[in-house]
């Protein structure tokens, strides 16, 4: 791969951004993982919230649970520590790469979760559970039972997170936020101006995002509340990355408590059918880079995420009705325990652990995925057939 050619000014702008994306003061921080991998504030603040649950001993047991059966048992005895609970697979927005902004012919029927559904889901992980997320193919805000959600999980003594792009026009959309009781809003933006924002966030208004980002950071300050932890999360693409500083200087002014820099990436999985087929920005070559698949696949042991419906997903890559794991007509019928332990899931599971379950045993989408192969090609050949 032939490296950009770029000149001095660029390459001082491109070190600039570099020690923005990985400062050195916040030690061992990798931007490519997010945030740094010591006790900083958030992960404090998180940490002692947990401990001051009631449920936290319970959960703590399940914890080790996962630490005993991860990555050794097809069958397992735990929920993960955090679960996704899809409010809506919806969006308002159409960003270039993602299946749902792509309007994909092959992703599910849209739709929003029903507010019983959602309270059900919660009471069947708050006693193992330390964090139920809310989102995953679609914008949280477009579901308004998601507040009252929200607000019971807190009750319940989750810890409760959102990705969100923000871009909701609602003049108390500040006040039901502060009110749901909300732990920690990541929210995406991915430029300080509309010209750069708009070119991966299409139909979007940045502006509207840091007015949305003030008013709940006033909100959050006149109810005399510390939460929600505002996240300013940046995807970084070869478009946007000479306004990683602007950005950072005007998310820090809205009011948001941190700042994330995460490389963006194109998803190879809508266009090829292959799971993990992604290339990601590199910021530190200024190029386009295939990622290089692992040769296991963690997801089928740490990642419980329900769709609106009920259904069960294997990982974030999932979005298609032959991709599930578990079908939603079969949510009221099995426990979730019983169903983090369906076939799909054991079969991955065994796969991923050695045991000799060829490719075209495996479910969708794990015998398309890059993740698999990579397993497949390190087999001796007689165990790969």
């Amino acid at each position: 791969m032939v490296k950009t050619q770029y000149d001095a000014e660029t390459a001082q702008t491109q070190r600039a951004m570099l020690t923005i994306a990985a400062p050195t003061d916040e030690g061992r921080r990798s931007w490519k993982k997010g945030r740094a991998t010591c006790l900083n504030r958030f992960r404090l603040l998180k940490l002692r919230y947990m401990i001051a649950q009631r449920r936290f001993p319970r959960r703590a047991v399940n914890a080790l649970l996962w630490l005993v059966e991860r990555r050794r048992a097809s069958r397992v005895h735990y929920l993960p520590a955090v679960v996704s609970l899809e409010a809506v697979n919806g969006c308002n927005l159409r960003c270039p790469e993602c299946p749902t902004g792509l309007s994909d012919p092959s992703g599910r029927k849209k739709g929003k979760a029903k507010l019983q559904d959602m309270k059900a889901a919660i009471d069947q992980v708050a006693g193992k559970c330390l964090q139920i997320s809310f989102h995953n193919l679609g914008e949280p805000l477009l579901n308004d039972d998601f507040y009252a959600a929200c607000a019971y999980a807190g009750e319940r003594g989750l810890w409760t997170a959102i990705h969100s792009n923000l871009n909701i026009k609602s003049p108390d959309l500040a006040q039901k936020i502060v009110s749901s009781r909300l732990c920690n809003l990541v929210v995406s933006c991915d430029g300080a101006t509309q010209e750069v924002y708009e070119k991966y966030r299409v139909g979007g208004d940045v502006e509207l995002v840091f007015q949305n980002l003030r008013d709940i950071a006033e909100e959050k300050r006149r109810a005399g509340r510390r939460f929600p932890w505002i996240t300013a999360q940046f995807l970084v693409f070869d478009h946007n990355w000479r306004q990683m500083a602007q950005f950072r200087t005007r998310a820090l002014a809205a009011g948001a408590d941190e700042i994330l820099f995460l490389p963006g990436c194109r998803n190879g999985a809508v266009k090829s059918g292959h799971v993990g087929a992604e290339r990601i920005f590199s910021l530190a070559e200024l190029e386009w880079i295939d990622r290089k698949p692992a040769s296991t696949c963690c997801d089928v042991w740490d990642t419980l995420l329900m769709t609106y419906d009920g259904g069960l997903y294997p990982c974030c890559f999932a979005y298609r009705d032959q991709d599930l794991f578990s079908a939603p007509q079969k949510a009221e019928a099995s426990p979730l325990a019983e169903r983090w332990n369906a076939p799909a899931y054991r079969a991955a599971r065994r796969f991923f652990l050695g045991d000799l379950v060829s490719l075209k045993d495996l479910p969708q989408p794990c015998r398309f995925c890059e993740r698999a192969l990579a397993r497949t090609r390190k087999r001796p050949i007689s165990d790969a057939r």
